[in-house]
């Protein structure tokens, strides 16, 4: 696993700060990182004509001001879709990557407006053609339907989606809105047109199961499957639909104490480190934790990296070092973690699904009561946790993120960050067992 940009540079400066040379190593657990958009390619659009062929030559008719007109005469179309389908425009500020090309479903055949299989369908009620323009959830993006059923305008943000579809639909015409795949148990789609807002269209797989729909506002309108553009006082509008939302919110509330979500780029993170026994020879740290130590091994003299917060690395120069994979955490729950053993010292350190062992006593991973879901730095959408912490004959102690307490036997547990990601994009966030991320660290003395 290569380590993210951020990281990278974090080692590196490790590497100058301790007179080292260059250094190439790989993580044994992933950071998230910021995720940058590419460069935006143009847009094209798809377009069809009356009799239901499509014409892929065109472009989106709206790259002025938006066109609230619901006659098509405000200055982002004058004239110009009556010029013909197919007549080229200036592009509007969603890009469209997908392929022109479309099935042949339209094929020109005046009257004849075959159905489509999809979950719901957009369809055009105003005197005009409208650009309408789609854009898809990416496909590595994954949510938590249940969680986020009530507000999903709350959860997702643009950086969730891919670059917009756009469509050049007649007026009583209506186009397909499809599903994510199988594997997904909810979609949504960001929507917004000629003189229309940005909406967001979102819906559980068993509420609107794909279905064969017509393709005319006629036919459609009565299904309950049509999110109709209208013309209200005046102006083209969104209808209304059980599926349709406001905007993604780019703003989370205000956290109370102690809910904010930790940072992503945080304070637990090594490099490969050898199993087995060694020792080490040397050991420099950085005021921000983390240390470079040289094991002596039985291939030579290795340099490793650990990042754990400042204080908790018990070892020492001259230490003999046992070191294993950890695959299981204090409820048996899987986890990425090392432990690392010396005479005096012990440390356990892991990132996953559950808190690393830490001896005896109970812990029970929860929702940190009062404190909503927040974004984090990469777009992730998660709700803080915190553990309750029980050790014989003593009361519960609730451990927040970055909080630490004293447990069995004189170790110490830390528990940097713990989070439910309800949502969050896989090819981004770290490689993680799950939804689920738990990191912590036990150390003695």
């Amino acid at each position: 696993m290569t380590i993210p940009t951020s990281r990278r540079a974090k080692f590196a400066r490790m590497s100058r700060f301790f007179g080292v040379g260059a250094l190439s190593v790989t993580l044994l657990t992933g950071c998230p990182f910021l995720f940058d958009l590419p460069p935006e390619p143009p847009q094209t659009v798809t377009s069809m004509d009356a009799g239901g062929s499509f014409d892929t030559t065109g472009w989106p008719a709206d790259a002025g001001p938006a066109d609230t007109s619901p006659t098509g005469s405000g200055p982002a179309d004058t004239g110009q879709l009556d010029a013909g389908w197919g007549t080229p425009f200036d592009s509007g500020q969603w890009p469209d990557t997908e392929p022109a090309n479309e099935p042949d479903m339209w094929q020109r055949q005046p009257g004849n407006f075959p159905n489509v299989i999809a979950a719901l369908v957009i369809g055009n009620d105003t005197p005009k053609p409208r650009v309408i323009r789609l854009r898809r959830l990416i496909d590595t993006v994954n949510i938590d339907c249940a969680a986020i059923a009530n507000a999903p305008n709350l959860a997702l943000r643009p950086v969730h989606f891919e670059a917009a579809k756009s469509w050049l639909v007649p007026t009583g015409r209506a186009i397909p809105v499809q599903p994510r795949s199988a594997k997904h148990g909810c979609s949504a789609v960001l929507i917004e047109g000629t003189g229309l807002p940005t909406r967001l269209l979102y819906w559980p797989h068993n509420q609107f199961p794909t279905t064969s729909l017509s393709t005319t506002v006629s036919g459609a309108s009565n299904t309950g499957r049509m999110v109709p553009v209208t013309v209200d006082e005046g102006t083209a509008a969104w209808g209304k639909h059980a599926a349709l939302f406001g905007a993604p919110s780019l703003f989370d509330p205000i956290a109370n104490v102690g809910c904010q979500i930790p940072n992503p780029e945080g304070d637990l993170s090594w490099t490969d480190l050898p199993g087995g026994s060694h020792t080490i020879i040397e050991l420099l740290t950085a005021p921000d934790g983390c240390s470079a130590i040289d094991l002596l091994t039985n291939a030579g003299v290795q340099r490793v990296y650990v990042c754990v917060p400042p204080g908790t690395l018990p070892f020492k120069m001259g230490d003999d070092l046992y070191i294993a994979a950890l695959a299981t955490g204090h409820n048996v729950l899987p986890i990425t973690g090392v432990e690392l053993l010396a005479d005096k010292a012990h440390l356990r350190m892991g990132r996953g699904s559950d808190l690393v062992y830490f001896g005896k006593g109970d812990a029970k991973v929860a929702a940190k009561k009062g404190c909503p879901a927040l974004h984090d730095t990469d777009g992730t959408y998660a709700r803080a946790l915190s553990a309750m912490v029980d050790l014989p004959g003593k009361s519960a102690v609730e451990l927040a993120n970055g909080a630490s307490m004293t447990v069995d036997g004189g170790g110490h547990l830390r528990l940097i960050r713990a989070v439910d990601r309800l949502v969050y994009d896989s090819a981004v966030a770290p490689k993680l067992q799950g939804a689920r991320h738990i990191e912590s660290v036990w150390s003695k003395p």
